[in-house]
C-alpha cells in the first residue's frame, strides 16, 4: 500500500516540475488510476472486515475522524501518507456492506 502510493506521489511531483500539456495530460490519468486503486483497496478493506466480524459474530465500531487533519501533526516527511487517505470513503464502505 505504502509503495504504491509514494509511486504516485513521485511520479506525480516529476510530472509537475516538467509543466508541459503532455505532462498536464498525463497527470490527469494517473489521478483517475490512483483513485480507482484506493477505491479498490478501501471495497477490499471493508469486505474483509465485515467478514471478520461475521464470522466471529462481533459488531464493527468506527473512530469518528473528521477533523483528524487539524487536530494532529505530522512532521513534513509524513504529510502526505497522513492526508492521502480515505478515511470517509473507508467508513461509507463498510456502513453499507455490514448492513
Amino acid at each position: 500500500m505504502k509503495h504504491v502510493r509514494n509511486r504516485y506521489h513521485t511520479r506525480r511531483q516529476q510530472l509537475q516540475k516538467v509543466a508541459t500539456k503532455s505532462a498536464k495530460r498525463r497527470l490527469k490519468q494517473t489521478s483517475g488510476k490512483e483513485r480507482r486503486f484506493q477505491k479498490d483497496t478501501n471495497h477490499c478493506i471493508s469486505k474483509a472486515l465485515v467478514k471478520k466480524a461475521v464470522v466471529s459474530c462481533k459488531a464493527l465500531a468506527l473512530e469518528d475522524l473528521s477533523g483528524i487533519r487539524e487536530r494532529t501533526t505530522v512532521r513534513h516527511e509524513q504529510r502526505y501518507e497522513r492526508h492521502s487517505w480515505a478515511f470517509f470513503q473507508l467508513r461509507t464502505f463498510l456502513t453499507y456492506k455490514a448492513a
